[in-house]
């Protein structure tokens, strides 16, 4: 799958985050996605540019499921469509 692909479920993924239903598993899994992606591009676009994109390394710290950032639920939908929206943008300059 290209990074178009990956971005475009992160950003469904990241929509439905911010419906009220969701349990608390999904929220887990997408932390692994969102740090997975983002991981992923960050080696990506390091191995083609020599240049570290440091929005997604912000996402990637943010979003990491090792060490998780304890927020409030309003503070991550924030979070959640501030990246949603990053991801978009990402996409449209591709």
């Amino acid at each position: 799958m290209n990074k178009n692909t990956w971005y475009t479920i992160c950003i469904i993924m990241l929509g439905l985050a911010v419906l009220p239903i969701m349990p608390y598993g999904y929220y887990m899994l997408l932390r692994v996605v969102i740090c997975g992606v983002c991981l992923w591009q960050i080696i990506s676009e390091y191995n083609k540019k020599a240049t570290l994109p440091v929005g997604l390394c912000l996402i990637a710290l943010l979003y990491n499921p090792i060490f998780s950032i304890s927020l409030t639920r309003p503070v991550w939908t924030i979070f959640n469509v501030a990246t949603l929206v990053y991801f978009l943008s990402v996409m449209k300059k591709d």
